[in-house]
């Protein structure tokens, strides 16, 4: 009989599986392991191809195809690696012991096939429901243990060369609890051979094409540990999730709440001014920093880098404080460098060779990408920096791993200055999202997300209550096109509930062809961050007074409207650093009115109650002690 026609008994053994299968049973993936004896009822399909053998001077040829009963033992052992997947190992003994029939002379070919099996298989669970019924695929190797032969029960012989078994295993089961912690594991499976029973081609022995497929039903009794009770509670409520937003409101500049109808967008004349922070900040006990606070460049992509191409975006400009330098260092040939590494003044004051080694990288790196000459370039250390950041706070502490930069030529520090005839501004700027979130469960995660056109603008994410969002909206962020602004709140409890909430802000945008057409009013805007402030400090330096008369004061004509705002970062109390800012912004205004006498200036004590940058960074809070001077005129 052909093996084909062998494959019936596997079909109908399959069948039988599949009717206990609609019995209902645990999971075997609820356990973390199961083990047990495992004891297989085997058909071994032999296919000699034409065994040769010389017995008594007489060529035997075995060709036809067997069939023999046997049997297979071993230990199974059950590894959930989730709901659907158990890696299901077993190491046995396996036997392929047959009978052939030489059709001429009716000799018998009787072959001891003995294997130490080791099987790595995997099975499928939860494919219809979840219940116990799986399949399984895997692979069956055999090291041969007994490899004996005899013709017509004499003369017991070694079969030549027999190689170690390889096989494929695909099959069917169903595993059926008994109890608690014992399963009964009735199983099919059918082994595909890959290599050949023996390599030997010998002048009087001839084993090679021999293979033998294996149909198998077994049955396995697996054990496992006893299942950890789950406490339910008992009249445990459902979990109730409201989610949406108290308020969505805008601030103006000075800090005053606004509705928000829409957004408006106009093309206007715009300069603004944006001051590069002379420090590069590091990540605590490292010695170079960190990709959020500095974008770095390879020695490859020197070239690439202009600073006539960087984004009217104050945070950005800052991210490249290194290449702005090297840029001006090798433009500036005479000028030259101090680098001063400092610590945090907390855990790092113990590596006083840190603030050492982040003196270095900033010097390696100018030297290797900007080919500056070293020897402009004066390296030092200190422990706390000369002007700190407060200690007390996290984020205090935060700003003093750093890197402080200096120049006996105020070029290399010069503040950025962008001027477009045509950029798009947003009113309002500033726009904050209250939400509201509400639940009789513990919140494990939330995102938020701000876009247009599938343009991501903003995203935020974390656990527990979200926050408040403030969103800045840069110069040009937003399209040239009356396209709304979408929002989306996404939060999920512990317990597995999840609520989203959507909304828009319509956009109406003002090109410079709309405003001719319908005669509306158009202005010129300049907008200068120039000062930043030390920590805890209200005093114009030098240096800003000279940015004051060559940038600022020409910029003021005789219709020109001045509003001058101070601002903070969020470190200490908000009433504190309003009158902080506050005295910030008068101290600017005073040294305007001095030198533009009949120009009317308002000045404005913001403080943190607006965030204008992200002060989760040590880049956003020093930009934020800041005093912004807005000036516009009429065109």
């Amino acid at each position: 009989m052909r093996i084909m026609k062998m494959k019936f008994p596997l079909v109908i053994i399959m069948m039988t599986v599949l009717l206990i299968g609609k019995l209902n049973a645990q999971n075997v993936a609820e356990f973390p392991f199961l083990i047990g004896p495992n004891v297989n009822l085997n058909l071994n399909m032999h296919s000699p191809n034409g065994i040769r053998i010389q017995n008594q001077d007489v060529n035997l040829n075995f060709n036809d195809n067997a069939i023999s009963p046997d049997f297979s033992v071993g230990l199974l052992g059950l590894f959930p690696l989730s709901n659907n997947f158990v890696l299901a190992p077993r190491i046995g003994y396996n036997r392929l012991n047959g009978e052939l029939t030489e059709q001429n002379t009716n000799s018998k070919l009787n072959t001891s096939l003995d294997y130490f099996e080791i099987s790595p298989v995997l099975q499928f669970h939860n494919l219809f429901g979840n219940n116990g019924l799986y399949f399984l695929a895997g692979l069956e190797a055999g090291i041969p243990i007994s490899k004996n032969y005899t013709i017509n029960n004499q003369n017991e012989q070694q079969i030549p060369d027999i190689a170690t078994r390889l096989a494929g295993a695909i099959g069917i089961g169903y595993a059926i609890p008994l109890s608690e912690t014992i399963f009964l594991i009735p199983e099919a499976s059918y082994r595909i051979p890959f290599t050949k029973v023996s390599t030997s081609e010998l002048q009087n022995q001839y084993f090679k094409d021999w293979q033998v497929p294996q149909i198998r039903a077994g049955l396995s009794l697996v054990f496992g540990p006893k299942k950890e009770s789950k406490i339910v509670p008992k009249d445990e409520p459902p979990v109730a999730l409201n989610v949406g937003f108290k308020e969505i409101r805008a601030y103006d500049r000075a800090g005053n709440i606004q509705p928000v109808n829409n957004i408006r967008v106009e093309d206007i004349q715009y300069t603004e001014l944006f001051p590069l922070i002379p420090y590069v900040f590091m990540e605590q006990n490292q010695s170079q920093p960190s990709p959020r606070s500095q974008f770095l460049i390879e020695k490859s992509q020197r070239g690439e880098f202009r600073i006539s191409t960087l984004e009217p975006d104050a945070i950005r400009i800052n991210n490249r404080t290194l290449d702005i330098i090297g840029s001006r260092m090798s433009e500036n040939p005479n000028s030259d460098l101090t680098i001063t590494g400092t610590l945090d003044g907390k855990d790092e004051m113990k590596n006083r060779e840190l603030a050492m080694q982040r003196a270095d990288f900033v010097k390696n790196y100018l030297v290797n990408n900007f080919n500056i000459n070293p020897q402009r370039i004066n390296t030092r250390s200190i422990g706390l920096p000369a002007k700190p950041s407060s200690l007390n706070t996290e984020d205090g502490v935060e700003e003093n791993r750093r890197v402080e930069l200096s120049s006996s030529n105020p070029v290399i520090f010069e503040p950025i200055l962008i001027s477009s005839d045509n950029q798009r501004l947003a009113e309002p700027s500033i726009i904050e999202f209250v939400p509201l979130v509400e639940t009789n469960d513990v919140i494990s995660s939330w995102e938020f997300d701000i876009s247009q056109s599938d343009k991501t603008l903003k995203r935020s994410n974390g656990s527990d209550i979200p926050p408040s969002f403030q969103w800045t909206i840069r110069p040009n962020e937003l399209e040239s096109k009356q396209i709304p602004v979408d929002y989306r709140l996404t939060v999920s409890t512990q317990r597995g509930v999840k609520k989203q909430v959507t909304g828009s802000i319509p956009v109406e945008y003002f090109s410079t062809s709309r405003k001719k057409t319908q005669d509306l009013p158009d202005k010129i805007i300049s907008k200068y961050s120039l000062v930043l402030f030390d920590f805890d400090k209200a005093d114009v330096s030098a240096a800003d007074m000279e940015i004051i008369d060559k940038y600022v004061l020409p910029s003021i004509k005789f219709n020109s409207t001045v509003q001058i705002y101070g601002y903070t970062d969020r470190i200490g109390d908000e009433e504190y650093n309003r009158k902080l800012a506050e005295r910030r912004a008068n101290a600017v205004s005073n040294i305007i009115k001095q030198k533009k006498k009949d120009i009317k200036i308002e000045t404005f004590g913001v403080g943190e109650k607006v965030l204008i940058f992200d002060n989760d960074t040590p880049v956003g809070r020093h930009l934020s002690r800041t005093v912004q001077v807005i000036v516009t005129t009429p065109k």
